[in-house]
């Protein structure tokens, strides 16, 4: 019985193996074979619900996660270059165009700062943008011209995997916003300086029309014909009545008094019943024909006097004066 009980106690003590944990029972009843085995239970769950993983089963799942093939990182840098082309190009096409329209139209009229029309087009370039670059993407993935890697979740994010999509990203961002940049090879880059000439030429013509009643020339509208030697100022033209207009010299119809008060570098004066009386003054800078006065008053009642002429010719003198400053500026 003595050697019974020895060789039960000594098969209770040895090492109990439970899923790679080892346990040893120093207890020679069940009761003791039992509690270790609820124990060690218990700590596996507490394991399991607080999301601890062990240290051991970290490493081996690291090490069984397969590394993403040459042709899957190839994929998936077209993938991540694709979207990012489409981004960058409508970014940078949309910005420079809606930045200059709004440059050369809301920036001369309030006083706009080039940054500050730059800021307002970058608005409507960033959405653009995002909206571009996702409809493309989808376009392509329909027609099967690019398609997925095929990683999984834990092979997306292994380091290799992000540092190929990012610099996928990165590629297609230069690319695109060099693509948007051609846009400014088939861009007017000089209509802004133009538009701000123009605005103070108009400026300036006004200021004259309605400097004082002693000094101006009462007529009821004025404009001015700019000849090919202001091609720095564009044309600005209004509608409404007693205020100056820019207009083109060579829009004109070669046999209208401005031409040929422009052609014959002299003053011309007509009168026509139906529209009223015309005069024109040619504004010359030496034998440099810039642009051509003319005047106007409604009705034949009256025609402009000596001293109307005289003023008009030195509205002509100051204006070539400050056609040709605007043209330095």
């Amino acid at each position: 019985i003595t050697m019974s009980s020895r060789i039960v106690s000594s098969t209770l003590s040895r090492m109990i193996s439970i899923r790679g944990e080892s346990i040893r029972v120093y207890s020679s009843s069940a009761t003791g074979v039992k509690r270790a085995m609820h124990s060690t239970l218990l700590k596996r769950q507490a394991t399991s619900a607080t999301g601890a993983i062990p240290i051991v089963g970290a490493a081996s799942c690291a090490q069984s996660t397969p590394k993403p093939t040459s042709k899957q990182l190839k994929t998936l840098f077209v993938a991540s270059a694709v979207p990012m082309i489409g981004f960058g190009f409508m970014d940078n096409f949309i910005m420079i165009q809606a930045g200059s329209y709004i440059d050369s139209t809301l920036g001369v009229s309030l006083g706009l700062a080039t940054l500050t029309a730059a800021a307002m087009g970058q608005v409507f370039s960033d959405v653009s943008g995002v909206v571009f670059g996702g409809t493309l993407e989808r376009f392509l993935h329909k027609f099967k011209m690019i398609r997925s890697p095929g990683l999984t979740e834990a092979q997306r994010h292994l380091t290799s995997s992000r540092n190929v999509a990012m610099a996928g990203s990165v590629v297609g961002v230069i690319v695109g916003c060099m693509l948007g940049a051609c846009s400014l090879l088939f861009l007017d880059l000089e209509a802004h300086e133009r538009a701000r000439r123009a605005q103070a030429l108009y400026n300036v013509v006004t200021c004259m029309l309605s400097d004082s009643p002693d000094s101006s020339i009462e007529c009821d509208a004025c404009t001015v014909y700019l000849a090919s030697a202001a091609k720095d100022v564009s044309p600005y033209s209004t509608t409404r009545d007693g205020e100056a207009q820019l207009k083109v010299l060579q829009d004109c119809n070669e046999d209208s008094l401005a031409v040929q008060s422009g052609r014959k570098r002299a003053i011309l004066k007509e009168s026509c019943s139906s529209n009223g009386t015309y005069l024109c003054v040619p504004v010359v800078k030496g034998d440099e024909l810039i642009a051509v006065l003319e005047f106007h008053r409604n009705g034949d009642e009256s025609t402009f006097t000596f001293d109307e002429e005289r003023t008009a010719i030195m509205m002509a003198r100051h204006m070539a004066i400050f056609i040709d400053n605007l043209a330095c500026d």
